[in-house]
């Protein structure tokens, strides 16, 4: 007995804590429906960005094990921006994904100001950790070692630029 006024009293709460303007909402409009397409193409190529970062820090934890002294160093302060910068794209799809799939409008229009905000701080950041690694890169005297940064570049002004284009659909 005392499980299901548990469970009443759970639901009841649950209740309160929805918002009535969204019980009754149909599905997404149009023009939301467009951008979630797009967004939802642009989820893919993060994915695929933290994926490829994921792969350049394991490349290069693998050199950095064979290597020593300063070119060591220096490998493992390159692996640590690309952790870094891997982190925050992971964390750019960890809030883009849920907002992409919300159906109230209420909701997404209070989630749209965080995400912006969130997106931003994370283009920053990106920018700090492309600017490190060509510091670093400076000291790398081994090809390889440049090569996996080079790319890891790259990625990390695609992961920019998607999630620039994600502000620009969600605006």
């Amino acid at each position: 007995m005392s499980t299901i006024i548990r469970l009443l009293a759970l639901a009841g709460i649950l209740a309160m804590m929805t918002p009535a303007g969204c019980l009754g909402q149909s599905s997404a409009q149009p023009n939301q429906t467009q951008a979630a397409t797009k967004v939802d193409a642009l989820l893919v190529d993060l994915h695929a960005v933290t994926q490829g970062l994921g792969d350049d820090s394991g490349t290069l934890n693998d050199m950095a094990s064979s290597l020593q002294g300063t070119e060591q160093s220096n490998a493992i302060s390159l692996i640590d921006n690309i952790q870094l910068a891997m982190t925050e794209t992971g964390g750019a799809l960890w809030l883009i994904e849920p907002y992409n799939k919300m159906g109230c409008d209420q909701d997404r229009e209070i989630m749209k100001g965080v995400l912006q905000a969130r997106l931003k701080s994370y283009t920053h950041l990106l920018d700090v950790h492309i600017d490190a690694l060509s510091r670093h890169l400076a000291f790398t005297r081994l090809p390889a070692v440049s090569q996996v940064v080079l790319r890891a570049q790259d990625r990390m002004r695609a992961a920019k630029h998607d999630m620039q284009s994600v502000l620009d659909a969600i605006q």
